[in-house]
């Protein structure tokens, strides 16, 4: 069977409900290709929606009129299936532990400032004080060379230091200055 979907934006109904000439959703409605099937079609239709409302998915919302039945779309939350799911799942499947080396502390701004917090805001290059605006956070090896986001491969360093150091190792980077 196939199915051919119009949206509407002129008409925002807030619930998806039954038509005779196949089903309404709530920012559209599906149209039969095939007429020769659409009492089929509208049979399906029904069974899914008594399927959904039997598990607490949907819930209808009113009486039935000329337009059809309105139906309320619950969110999985709202749904008791999906939470006994997830508490269920939860208990079989223990979160995964997380290295600390997996730990972004590059991209994720609490974790930089833990790295800043760390090195008491100071350039660990020339030692110059910087506040949480002037810092910044240097690779030690850099990701050129297969370093990582992790908190040891990162350290606080001002502007100048950072971009005089680039992607020169640490040793090389101290030894010219």
């Amino acid at each position: 069977m196939v199915c051919f979907a119009t949206l509407y934006s002129e008409r925002r109904q807030s619930t998806p409900s039954i038509k005779h000439e196949g089903l309404t959703a709530w920012t559209g409605e599906i149209v039969l290709l095939d007429r020769h099937r659409k009492q089929d079609f509208v049979g399906e239709v029904r069974e899914i929606f008594r399927a959904l409302e039997t598990i607490g998915a949907i819930r209808k919302q009113g009486e039935p009129s000329r337009d059809g039945t309105p139906y309320r779309v619950l969110i999985p939350d709202e749904i008791e299936a999906c939470r006994k799911f997830r508490e269920e799942r939860k208990a079989i499947q223990p979160k995964p532990e997380v290295s600390a080396a997996d730990i972004d502390h590059y991209n994720v701004r609490e974790n930089r400032i833990k790295v800043y917090e760390r090195d008491g805001y100071k350039c660990r290059y020339c030692e110059k004080q910087l506040t949480r605006f002037t810092a910044t956070l240097d690779h030690v090896r850099s990701v050129a060379e297969g370093g990582d986001n992790s908190f040891d491969n990162l350290v606080t360093a001002c502007l100048t230091c950072n971009s005089q150091k680039h992607r020169r190792p640490v040793g090389d980077f101290l030894a010219e200055r």
